[in-house]
């Protein structure tokens, strides 16, 4: 359904900006298996919280709205990739096998119907500067290149039975680990921080048995031994050692010069991306502070969307902090107004241990409370930081998106405290105030 969407989303596109034929090529390729979560609830499972069964069947109701965030359970993941084993992050087929849809551009002599020959997504970028007559360079000012992995599937187009110029392929995920080669395909259910080499190899022949139903490892151990020597190999030369299997551990790790960033100002409608461009909020006090030259209504600062995040605002006349934990919300609203012309509009959180105290501020004095049980761990690096707006979904269900700022909003300065876990929020927010 997604590459039949895609495919007839792009024709329309083309239609209205220029003629189809002119397109180089098409491409829709669907996304890998379907993704297994335990509960079916995707903030439960991502931030590591103790879900309760209660919770997602008294939002039954809610279940496909525009505020929430749910998946399906495991089963219905493997029922989705069937005939196929497993679930994405696998190296099995229910986690890496996916249909391409091609269309050539006009010109290219081509022949309709379905191709069985192996091949992998890093065939497509050498399939383009083929049908470019594109030579990479091998230097560029002097640095050499990496080289070109994968090879063009150009010649697919016109020949539907040629065998595959492909004669291998490795897969490795999470230290999820997996070679194809002539037929055959090696790979590894690995459990994450358990040794590699206590791993069993499982063995499969892919052309005469695609979902991978018969073991073939105890029937082949020269062959499995000679494939997995292959994998080392080519894991070596395609630069995939060290092996890292931390998973979500991982996705939460940053880089250690952007996390010691603790100072950043943004201009009304700037929207950093991640964590890596932007602040770091994951498990660290902070203090938001919006330079306003005349009020009005809407958002000063967000990070996040409706599944998680906070976003400090102005709405009735009144500062609002909203902090959302994957749905629970803790709601601050000033005790006064917010001054008519220039004004400092700002919320610190000090946090303790896992949770945290929220404070507003108006001209650096205080106009609201509220203690957090939790706070936002790593692992959010996909939310993104916009001031003077909320896009592409609300953080608050109080206001729609983008609901941008109608005052003047001069700029909004960010500081972070430093990763010292001997400071407290308090200790770091009197010292911030004293400098």
């Amino acid at each position: 359904m997604l590459p039949h969407t895609q495919s007839a989303l792009s024709t329309i596109r083309l239609r209205r900006y220029g003629p189809a034929s002119s397109a180089m090529l098409r491409l829709s390729c669907e996304p890998s298996g379907s993704r297994a979560v335990d509960s079916g609830v995707i903030p439960a499972h991502s931030l590591t919280f103790a879900a309760s069964v209660a919770r997602p069947i008294d939002a039954m109701d809610e279940v496909g709205g525009p505020w929430t965030h749910n998946h399906y359970p495991a089963g219905w993941a493997q029922a989705g990739n069937t005939p196929f084993k497993y679930y994405k992050s696998y190296t099995f087929s229910g986690g890496i096998r996916t249909p391409l849809i091609v269309k050539p551009p006009a010109g290219i002599s081509s022949v309709p119907g379905v191709r069985d020959q192996f091949h992998h997504v890093i065939d497509l970028a050498p399939t383009l500067l083929d049908l470019a007559a594109v030579t990479p360079p091998r230097t560029y000012r002097g640095v050499p290149q990496m080289e070109l992995h994968g090879v063009s599937l150009r010649y697919t187009f016109d020949s539907p039975q040629a065998p595959s110029t492909r004669d291998r392929q490795y897969f490795e995920t999470a230290g999820q680990r997996g070679l194809w080669r002539a037929g055959w395909k090696v790979l590894t259910k690995h459990e994450s921080g358990t040794p590699y080499d206590e791993d069993r190899w499982e063995l499969y022949q892919v052309d005469t048995d695609r979902a991978e139903t018969r073991d073939l490892a105890a029937e082949h151990p020269g062959l499995v031994k000679e494939l997995v020597e292959t994998w080392w190999a080519d894991a070596e030369r395609y630069h995939v050692l060290p092996l890292d299997d931390r998973g979500r551990d991982r996705a939460a790790a940053t880089d250690p010069a952007a996390r010691g960033r603790t100072y950043f100002r943004f201009l009304p409608g700037t929207r950093a991306l991640n964590r890596v461009l932007g602040p770091d909020f994951a498990a660290r006090s902070f203090r938001v502070t919006a330079h306003v030259g005349r009020a009005g209504a809407g958002v000063l600062l967000a990070h996040g969307r409706r599944a998680a995040g906070f976003s400090l605002y102005v709405q009735e006349n009144r500062l609002w902090f909203d902090y959302n934990l994957a749905g629970r919300h803790t709601l601050i609203r000033s005790d006064r107004p917010v001054p008519p012309g220039e004004s400092a509009l700002a919320v610190e959180l000090a946090r303790d241990g896992e949770g945290a105290d929220a404070t507003l501020l108006i001209d650096s004095r205080p106009a609201g409370r509220a203690h957090l049980d939790r706070t936002l761990p790593g692992g959010f690096g996909c939310l993104s930081t916009q001031a003077g707006h909320n896009s592409p979904s609300p953080v608050s269900p109080r206001y729609d998106s983008p609901y941008r700022f109608t005052g003047t909003l001069h700029h909004v300065e960010i500081h972070l405290a430093p990763d010292q876990a001997d400071t407290t929020g308090d200790e770091w927010l009197g010292a911030l105030q004293r400098d």
